[in-house]
């Protein structure tokens, strides 16, 4: 079975998913990148008088492709073990950065290829 950048026309024989466990360089990229966006987009804060307040609503480029809060996105790359290869594959587009690679995934995938197809053998 050939896999193509075509979206498949009928069911896929062998579904493959996997979670990713970014290490210390590859948060840091998107990190930055997310803060980087953030900062572009948080209007400087206007002077107050007295008690009282101002609102300010903000609405970053990267949250409104995602569909995920600020919270969110920072609970994913602050705290998790492992996401979704699809979730940092989507952050990646929104924030203009790469952190993982094809290569990266395909590398891991024929790792653990290689470790199933050992079960029994021994």
């Amino acid at each position: 079975m050939t896999f193509t950048s075509a979206k498949p026309t009928s069911k896929l024989q062998y579904l493959c998913s996997c979670r990713v466990r970014l290490d210390d360089e590859q948060k840091h990229i998107l990190k930055n990148a997310y803060n980087a966006i953030k900062a572009a987009h948080t209007p400087e804060p206007k002077p107050s008088i007295g008690g009282s307040t101002i609102k300010a609503d903000t609405i970053y480029r990267v949250n409104s492709r995602l569909g995920l809060c600020d919270l969110t996105i920072t609970d994913l790359l602050n705290t998790r073990e492992s996401i979704a290869l699809t979730t940092v594959l989507s952050l990646q587009v929104a924030l203009g950065v790469v952190a993982v690679t094809k290569e990266d995934v395909l590398k891991a995938f024929d790792g653990y290829a290689n470790y199933v197809f050992q079960i029994g053998q021994e």
